[in-house]
């Protein structure tokens, strides 16, 4: 099977339901691939062959699931472009991917226009939105060509999308996925979520972030409706209630966002219909944090989730295993089941590694190595890279993710291998310091970095973020936590911060420019 089938199954299957919504539209699944046909047809009349690679700039809408499913039925190899890049991260992405036709929201057309006459093979632009300076208009060039299926032969094999991550450091770089790996994260995300065709699912997820590209193709898989907006608090309240919407995506800034919108409206909101929501994102979450936000929406959990955009979804949190953690009468196992990310998704293997390679055993941290059926071709033009990810074993990806099973085999994740603290000989994990910092009653956020020091190597840093209205000083903190944390472990300097610094794409705290700002570099 392959991605273009799943819009022809809703098609056949639930012709006349509602498939997308967004602010300005809303089309039947018979529209949707009616839709999808008419851009496959309009890419394959500009002479395009199959594998050639076509990108698209835009802030969610119903474009974006258009042109998702219209390359995959083309034969062709889509690219969402992160429109939070700088302009130079963009030139580069287009010129890395050589892609031939470029598909832009009228509100990037100046970023464009100032890269222009760098790109090496974008050769046609096209104007989504608003009145358009591009050569060529969106909606004219579908209303120019047929709704009917294309006529090119496709393999589950065949090269289907390109998604770049930024990584930790360096321009941002091309993981390559097939028909197959793309089709298979859609089952597991199906197993997972446990949608239906009667769901109303947001996703106000940036299309071009990982998570938001898998969601887009997974509510699809369900046959659920999908609301697509760009997020922002007043839209999602505004469409929440508006379409009923049964299912979200929620971490922390975006819950908090929400909450103090809905405090501060003139009127109350009505989310009533929103019965489940999926804890996803950079940020950990408390178990006191999960009840916290599960009461605001008198909702209920549906999984928690660990994965990225090189493997797919790799482990899950179960509905039961969340329901028990949060239960009154939990144990202090199922309590701390909560801090975990799951078990291994059907189909994936894991293993925990030591520095010199060697698998260590259950209890004792490592780098989390994975191997399954959603993993990444490999990372574009960059074949040293890959042979680094994928060394050792045939198919195992070392993440850079730090990890520890505990001794029923559920993992829990310790932040990144970059992020990582040496200090005075020992190794500090930000999940630990950070885990700790939460349980204060006060502390809303917490990371963790490294800062260079003559004596130690580095020593431990740890940034937080106040709930509202609350107050405590930064000796306090350090106390706090040398109660649950070794020495070595304990936060020599804490800081007080309105806001950590998030990538707004992924919302992952960036740690390296917490250790610009406090100290000369990150640890």
């Amino acid at each position: 099977m392959v991605i273009g089938d799943i819009i022809v199954n809703n098609k056949d299957l639930y012709p006349e339901r509602i498939g997308v919504i967004d602010e300005y539209a809303k089309l039947t699944w018979k529209e949707v691939n009616n839709r999808v046909n008419q851009l496959a047809n309009t890419l394959l009349s500009f002479g395009l062959l199959k594998g050639d690679v076509v990108a698209m700039m835009s802030e969610n809408n119903h474009v974006c699931v258009e042109f998702f499913f219209a390359v995959a039925k083309a034969g062709l190899v889509g690219v969402m472009i992160n429109y939070r890049l700088s302009a130079n991260q963009i030139q580069h992405v287009l010129n890395d991917c050589k892609a031939k036709v470029l598909i832009a929201q009228d509100k990037f057309i100046d970023i464009i226009d100032g890269i222009r006459p760098d790109l090496n093979d974008v050769k046609i632009f096209i104007g989504t939105g608003g009145p358009q300076r591009c050569p060529y208009d969106y909606e004219n060039l579908l209303s120019q060509n047929l709704p009917s299926e294309p006529k090119i032969e496709i393999d589950e094999s065949d090269l289907m999308w390109i998604n770049y991550t930024g990584g930790t450091s360096g321009l941002p770089k091309g993981a390559t996925s097939t028909h197959k790996s793309r089709f298979d994260n859609c089952i597991l995300h199906d197993m997972i979520s446990q949608l239906s065709p009667g769901d109303v699912a947001m996703l106000d997820v940036p299309v071009c972030a990982y998570a938001g590209l898998q969601n887009l193709s997974g509510l699809a898989f369900a046959s659920a409706t999908m609301v697509i907006i760009p997020f922002s608090p007043e839209r999602f309240a505004r469409m929440a209630e508006q379409e009923k919407v049964s299912f979200t995506i929620m971490h922390l800034a975006r819950y908090k966002a929400i909450r103090e919108y809905c405090e501060s409206s003139e009127r109350k909101h009505d989310f009533s219909s929103l019965r489940r929501v999926a804890i996803s994102g950079g940020e950990g979450a408390s178990r006191k944090q999960i009840v916290e936000m599960l009461g605001f929406f008198g909702a209920r959990l549906t999984r928690k989730v660990y994965g990225g955009t090189e493997m797919g979804i790799v482990t899950f949190l179960t509905y039961e295993d969340m329901s028990a953690g949060l239960a009154p009468d939990a144990t202090e196992k199922e309590k701390r089941r909560l801090d975990s990310v799951g078990k291994p998704c059907m189909g994936y293997r894991i293993k925990i590694l030591d520095e010199e390679g060697h698998e260590v055993p259950i209890g004792q941290r490592g780098e989390i190595v994975v191997k399954g059926p959603n993993m990444m071709s490999s990372y574009l033009n960059l074949p040293k890279l890959s042979e680094e990810v994928f060394r050792g074993e045939p198919g195992w990806y070392y993440t850079k993710d730090l990890g520890v099973f505990d001794d029923d085999g559920y993992l829990y994740f310790l932040g990144r291998k970059d992020f990582m603290v040496k200090t005075g000989g020992f190794n500090v994990f930000p999940g630990e310091v950070e885990s700790a910092a939460l349980t204060h009653p006060a502390i809303a956020q917490a990371a963790m970095f490294g800062v260079p020091d003559d004596r130690w190597t580095n020593v431990v840093h740890l940034a937080v973020v106040l709930k509202p209205g609350c107050r405590v000083s930064e000796e306090e903190i350090i106390k706090h936590c040398r109660k649950q944390l070794a020495g070595y472990q304990t936060p020599k300097e804490v800081h007080i911060m309105e806001k950590l610094p998030v990538d707004q794409s992924s919302s992952k705290v960036l740690v390296k420019e917490l250790g610009s700002i406090f100290g000369k570099k990150g640890g």
